[in-house]
């Protein structure tokens, strides 16, 4: 498949979602990637800067689901990218994972972020499991 047209089966996929569901569904690509290690938060947090529809749809999940402190973290990451003057299309993109190496005050900015993120995230995961929890129709349909 191509890149244009697994593009449009996501975007495809993606509009048929309710609310809960695509918040649901773009906090869980983004966290099951920035989770792993420093250098992926870095990465995947850059990349999705780099789409701000996608970026914004992901701190619109925070609200959603009512966490605040992530989503001020994730302000903070966007703040910290914007400083550093990266990429806000991926035209422009020519990030890697290796840029921390090179560059020492962006790697402490980045690594006390993913602290953060990390020691955050159980919380974050708790807000959305209990939120699912109590308005499980949101997100399942079941059949008779």
């Amino acid at each position: 498949m191509t890149k244009d047209i697994h593009s449009i089966v996501q975007e495809l996929f993606y509009n048929e979602l309710n609310t809960g569901q695509k918040s649901l569904f773009v906090f869980h690509v983004y966290y099951d990637h920035a989770i792993e290690s420093t250098e992926e938060f870095y990465w995947w947090s850059a990349y999705y800067l780099a789409q701000p529809k996608i970026w914004s749809a992901i701190k619109r999940a925070l609200t959603y689901f009512g966490d605040e402190h992530m989503y001020q973290l994730l302000t903070d990451t966007e703040f910290m990218f914007n400083k550093h003057n990266y990429p806000s299309t991926l035209a422009q993109f020519t990030v890697t994972r290796e840029n921390l190496r090179n560059n020492e005050e962006l790697a402490v900015a980045i690594n006390s972020l993913y602290d953060s993120f990390n020691n955050r995230a159980p919380q974050t995961v708790k807000y959305i499991s209990d939120f699912i929890r109590n308005n499980h129709t949101i997100f399942v349909k079941f059949k008779d």
